[in-house]
């Protein structure tokens, strides 16, 4: 029984090594951003780009930010997945993309207040206003920027052994030059939007994706409304605290807040739904607020004169729909 326990205890122990080894050299690692600053080190050597990711995209922003301290740009961009396309292939030159998916407000608070720690001056700063934000906390991701949370995910990833193939091709690519882990992009790449794309100013070009998929990716954000599932209150303070931000941010250089629009299915089926109302109400407060910032684009597809082919899928842009937004 004794030799048992013994080489139970032996097995756990190799496996518990293992994981500590995994969670060091892989995305797991917020706390040292071992692979973060990898990344971000080796797409600013590059002229061109990437094809694939091998960190948390919080923390790749927060080592761009480190790496671009005391630098002053002509645009620089703060928001969603919905301002992520802003950068040198829509017409935005000299610029800083910092956007991440499904930006809270504590995400935009955060990186904005880095931005100025950290000494980076704009002419244009550029947000994205999203309705999720005056709706309280549902996404967690913005716990990546929180010291004693990336403890918390530390022990977790460790303990429950939280690794999958990607990670294993990660540590074969860190060894490898980065082979596996993620490739320098090459022009064709870029015409035929065959990868998803990363800049050296932050910014990304999406994959193309087929038509198929497209049409389920739209039918499925109708469904759920994405993050806006429980948008049936608007949260003043958090509305008010969005403004603020806006305001602080126009005292250092032109302020523009982007509305980007949600694909027109959303409008025709969820007509009377309050949650679709909100969003229409949102931006008429917006609007009405006393601001010194400007604000571009609408919710509303046909405000700014695009259709049905100008998605991607319910709620990204193409890339010349973009360009609408501030034609218009």
């Amino acid at each position: 029984m004794k030799k048992f326990i013994k080489n139970i205890g032996f097995f756990y122990t190799i496996i518990l090594i293992i994981s500590v080894l995994l969670y060091f050299f892989t995305k797991h690692n917020l706390i040292l951003d071992y692979t973060a600053k990898k990344y971000t080190h080796a797409f600013s050597q590059n002229s061109l780009l990437v094809k694939h990711e091998i960190a948390e995209e919080r923390r790749v922003v927060y080592q761009n930010i480190i790496l671009n301290k005391n630098r002053h740009f002509r645009n620089l961009i703060i928001g969603s997945s919905r301002v992520m396309q802003f950068g040198k292939n829509t017409g935005f030159n000299n610029s800083l993309n910092l956007g991440v998916s499904g930006a809270s407000l504590f995400d935009i608070k955060y990186i904005y207040n880095l931005t100025r720690n950290n000494n980076i001056s704009y002419d244009t700063i550029i947000f994205d206003f999203n309705p999720w934000l005056v709706i309280k906390e549902s996404d967690s991701r913005y716990k990546q920027f929180s010291y004693w949370h990336q403890i918390k995910y530390a022990i977790s990833d460790i303990i429950k052994f939280n690794y999958n193939s990607e990670d294993l091709i990660t540590i074969v690519g860190l060894f490898n030059n980065y082979k596996l882990s993620f490739e320098i992009a090459s022009s064709n790449d870029i015409k035929n939007h065959t990868y998803f794309i990363k800049y050296t100013d932050g910014s990304i070009q999406q994959k193309k994706i087929s038509h198929s998929a497209r049409k389920n990716e739209i039918q499925t954000f109708i469904k759920n409304l994405y993050q806006m599932g429980t948008f049936y209150h608007i949260d003043q303070k958090l509305l008010n605290e969005s403004i603020d931000i806006y305001n602080s941010a126009s005292q250092n250089g032109k302020c523009l807040v982007t509305l980007t629009p949600f694909h027109m299915d959303l409008y025709k089926i969820h007509n009377n739904d309050i949650r679709i109302k909100n969003i229409i109400e949102v931006e008429n407060i917006l609007l009405a607020s006393k601001r010194n910032f400007q604000i571009m684009g609408s919710f509303n597809p046909a405000k700014i004169k695009v259709n049905e082919t100008d998605f991607l899928d319910g709620f990204h842009l193409k890339e010349q729909a973009i360009q609408k937004i501030f034609a218009n």
